[in-house]
């Protein structure tokens, strides 16, 4: 997969979405109390169709396979 800027190629970062999901400690009642450290779990890496967006610019990335 090759992730570019339209506006600048010289720009090489950019925001993606990833779904996450963690484990949390709860209450009785099942409130939050905090998140059990090192239980996250990748459910959704970022892949060619998602929404690619440049860090340094905000242009809408270009996504090829």
């Amino acid at each position: 997969m090759k992730v570019t800027c339209p506006k600048n190629k010289k720009h090489k970062k950019f925001y993606v979405t990833a779904h996450v999901t963690e484990d949390w400690f709860v209450d009785n009642k099942g409130n939050w109390e905090r998140t059990v450290p090192g239980g996250e779990t990748i459910v959704h890496a970022p892949d060619s169709q998602d929404l690619y967006t440049c860090a340094e610019c905000g242009e809408a990335a270009e996504v090829r396979d």
